[in-house]
């Protein structure tokens, strides 16, 4: 369905003019005819109701995994971090730093992978 919400519906609606309107609320009713609302309950004003306002769901998408690295790459904690490696390389033990450095990287690598196994979790979310 075309994706926006409801501001985005009133926009487009059936005179196809380029305005946006308040859209009105029922807040007057009381609280037992809300918990008791069955929905649409007829096919067509079903289908009438996704045409006017689209489908009532959310895609999010999984970040891809480079993407995400060379985000975290760039991040100032993680760049004054290899600053501070290359600093330690002039010491004498650089063998030290290149290990540090090669942890840095690794962990950042597991913090992408958190990230997307959390979005694919949020996903999973919106289907049950």
């Amino acid at each position: 369905g075309p994706p926006g919400g409801a501001a985005a519906a009133a926009a487009r609606d059936e005179s196809k003019q380029a305005l946006f309107q308040r859209l009105s609320y029922p807040t007057d009713g009381k609280v037992a005819d809300y918990l008791s609302a069955k929905g649409y309950g007829d096919q067509a004003l079903l289908v009438t109701a996704v045409r006017r306002w689209g489908l009532n769901s959310l895609e999010i998408p999984v970040p891809p995994f480079l993407d995400l690295f060379k985000e975290h790459l760039v991040a100032p904690f993680f760049v004054f971090q290899v600053v501070c490696v290359l600093l330690w390389m002039l010491d004498e033990y650089w063998y030290y730093s290149l290990f540090t450095l090669a942890m840095l990287l690794v962990f950042e690598a597991a913090v992408c992978k958190q990230r997307q196994a959390a979005v694919q979790f949020v996903r999973g979310l919106r289907r049950a």
